[in-house]
């Protein structure tokens, strides 16, 4: 019987937790944009910005113009599960132009990074006889890693969950004996 109540409790926590989250993530996105702002010095801010006055996002003072033209929608907040996250409209700044930057046309197209790649590499011509990707080896290893690293952080985890609900069933055991 301890044991039920202690999965159910378990369960109650888990999904209370997850609704809260929900609920915040949506109420901390409404009536708000998703604001990148490119700095002089290469560097972009990245801000969740108020919408004022149906046009105008603020942000260190100056006032910027969002132009539905240029308006993406992404995925916030960026790197939880995707069942957290809620589509958002995002809009690109140059740090002290008052209008977007357009995201499709950024300027003239250039060689691609495949391109630029194949001609720096000096055996470019034996990789494309061979039919084989550079570096696709180090990225198969690397993920293997990260999984490896991930499933042993999750063990860890259920290991110290089973210790403390046995903890507390012993500690509701020993309080109920106690009882009259």
């Amino acid at each position: 019987m301890t044991a039920m109540l202690q999965v159910i409790f378990m369960l109650f926590i888990f999904t209370f937790v997850a609704l809260i989250v929900s609920v915040w993530v949506r109420f901390s996105t409404n009536n708000k944009v998703f604001c990148w702002f490119l700095e002089g010095d290469r560097s972009a801010r990245v801000k969740l910005l108020k919408i004022v006055d149906n046009d105008f996002v603020v942000y260190g003072g100056d006032k910027y113009g969002v132009d539905p033209e240029y308006v993406r929608m992404v995925r916030y907040p960026m790197g939880w599960p995707p069942f957290f996250q809620i589509p958002v409209p995002c809009v690109m700044f140059e740090v002290g132009r008052f209008s977007p930057v357009n995201w499709i046309d950024c300027g003239e197209p250039g060689a691609s990074s495949k391109e630029v790649a194949a001609v720096l590499d000096p055996h470019w011509m034996s990789l494309i006889v061979k039919g084989t990707k550079a570096g696709q080896i180090t990225a198969d290893k690397n993920m293997r890693n990260l999984l490896m690293l991930a499933a042993g952080a999750s063990v860890i985890g259920m290991v110290t969950m089973f210790y403390l609900i046995t903890k507390v069933g012993n500690l509701t055991g020993m309080v109920d004996s106690l009882s009259p």
